[in-house]
C-alpha cells in the first residue's frame, strides 16, 4: 500500500479566530508561548472551490516545542474556507511541510481526498508558501494542509529559526497587538 505522507511529521496546528490579539493572549497563557511572529503577506493568489477569490488574512505564528501554532484571522473576503468553517469549528487543520509538493498533492488526490482550496502566499521578503487543504475529516477527523515553504527557492520546511530570520528579510515581524480588529 502506498502511504502519501509516510515518515512526515505533523508540524502545525492551524486555528481560525475572530480576534487574533485575544487568541494570542489565550494561547500564550495555555502553552507558555513567549514569542509570536506576524507573517508579512505581500500578496495571496487564492482559489476556493475552483474559483479565484479575494482574501486578506492576518496570520500570527508561535511555537510550543516543535509544533507551530498558527492563528488565522480573516480581514477581507467572504468566500473562503475560513469563513465557511469559523462558525462550526476552530481547529481548521493539521499541517505538514513537504519537499515534493506536487507529488504529494497528486498522491492525495489519487487516494480520493478532495482538495478544498489551494494558493500561493508571497511575503514582503524572500519567502513563498504553496499550500493546499484536503478534506480528511471523515477519515482522520480534521483537514490536512500540505505546505511547501521556500526562501530564495530553497525548501527549508517550517522551523522557528526561519521566522526569526524572516525578521531580517521582511518575511515576518515580532507580534504586536493591533487595535483588536474583530471581523465576522
Amino acid at each position: 500500500m502506498d502511504y502519501p505522507l509516510h515518515g512526515i511529521t505533523a508540524c502545525q496546528l492551524g486555528l481560525v479566530v475572530r480576534d487574533i490579539d485575544k487568541a494570542v493572549q489565550e494561547h500564550s497563557e495555555v502553552y507558555g508561548i513567549k514569542q509570536w511572529f506576524r507573517v508579512n503577506i505581500q500578496s495571496i493568489e487564492y482559489y476556493y472551490q475552483g474559483q479565484r477569490e479575494h482574501l486578506v488574512l492576518d496570520i500570527v505564528m508561535g511555537y510550543c516545542k516543535g509544533t507551530q501554532i498558527e492563528l488565522i484571522q480573516v480581514l477581507e473576503g467572504e468566500r473562503n474556507i475560513y469563513v465557511d468553517l469559523l462558525l462550526k469549528e476552530n481547529l481548521i487543520h493539521s499541517g505538514v511541510s513537504v519537499r515534493d509538493f506536487d507529488n504529494k498533492i497528486a498522491a492525495l488526490k489519487q487516494r480520493g481526498y478532495k482538495e478544498l482550496h489551494h494558493g500561493t502566499f508571497r511575503s514582503k521578503g524572500l519567502s513563498t508558501v504553496r499550500m493546499a487543504y484536503f478534506d480528511c475529516r471523515k477519515e482522520l477527523g480534521y483537514i490536512l494542509e500540505i505546505l511547501e515553504v521556500k526562501c530564495l527557492g530553497i525548501n527549508l520546511g517550517m522551523p522557528k529559526f526561519l521566522l526569526q530570520a524572516g525578521r531580517l528579510t521582511g518575511d515576518a515581524s515580532l507580534y504586536k497587538p493591533r487595535q483588536s480588529i474583530t471581523t465576522l
